[in-house]
């Protein structure tokens, strides 16, 4: 008291506390040295009591205006925006959230940073209402070398809604990029069929069945659609070859069902078609 600046009795008084565990006493002592200290020291006392204040006296609120005073004493401090942004995140502060999110997200990469840009969107859209700035950072967050699926089947859902199916499409097609094996066949086989039924768009789902047969060769949902739409695009020797590869599989149909009676009539006229036209009457 009667020497505010003796640094020496400060860190007597910390020792003290910090073996009481006495952590009112101990931000105490680091408010007092953090008067006395410049720069990285001041920052630094800033920093510990923050932590004390969340993690040993449980206190948010304070907690959230300490680690505020670690950002005004060093601006873009990530430490200080990570612990806001949980804190917030706690709290169902949304609207702080994303102010702090936004701020942190600068300096994060890879997963890290798509899982908060989706969380982040889910956010904006499910606590805010505010689907247009949920769609941008849930379009960020689906994008890059670390995509997030949450996002992407977030944002489709969204585009869904709107009947903008294209965007569907585009959604689906970043979880299946971002997908191996089954999991991504399936995903592709779901946005080309959406690419046909609701686009009506033939030629971009070609490109995706391309996608699936890149992955599994023998698929035959993809062989039958790749050889109907080379048939009806005048590649004949591409289309004979995709109707051999089916035949090859030996796949045993379902004749009692008049559906497929049908299917199996237009594909062997097709394939007996493409035949003829290459002058291999025999085999047509």
């Amino acid at each position: 008291d009667h020497n505010p600046n003796d640094v020496e009795s400060l860190g007597g008084l910390k020792s003290i506390a910090t073996a009481a565990e006495d952590w009112q006493g101990l931000v105490g002592a680091l408010t007092r040295e953090a008067q006395l200290v410049e720069g990285g020291e001041k920052e630094d006392c800033a920093r510990q009591i923050a932590v004390l204040w969340e993690e040993r006296l449980g206190d948010r609120a304070v907690a959230i205006e300490s680690w505020r005073r670690v950002l005004e004493l060093s601006p873009g401090d990530q430490a200080a925006l990570k612990r806001l942004v949980s804190l917030a995140e706690a709290d169902s502060d949304w609207a702080g959230f994303i102010d702090d999110g936004k701020a942190l997200v600068h300096y994060l990469e890879g997963a890290e940073r798509s899982e908060l840009l989706s969380k982040m969107g889910r956010a904006s859209l499910q606590h805010l209402r505010r689907e247009e700035e949920a769609i941008r950072f849930l379009d960020e967050a689906s994008s890059g070398d670390a995509p997030s699926l949450q996002a992407a089947e977030d944002l489709e859902q969204i585009h869904a809604a709107r009947g903008s199916w294209d965007r569907v499409v585009d959604c689906i097609l970043r979880r299946a990029h971002a997908e191996t094996g089954d999991e991504a066949v399936a995903l592709f086989l779901r946005a080309a069929r959406t690419r046909v039924e609701q686009l009506r768009d033939r030629k971009g789902a070609a490109v995706i069945y391309d996608a699936v047969l890149t992955i599994d060769q023998k698929n035959v949902q993809a062989l039958e659609f790749k050889g109907d739409f080379l048939f009806q695009n005048n590649d004949l020797e591409g289309a004979v070859a995709v109707f051999e590869a089916i035949e090859s599989l030996g796949i045993e149909r379902d004749l009692d069902d008049f559906d497929e009676q049908m299917e199996q009539g237009l594909y062997c006229f097709r394939f007996g078609e493409a035949l003829r036209r290459l002058s291999r009457t025999q085999d047509a």
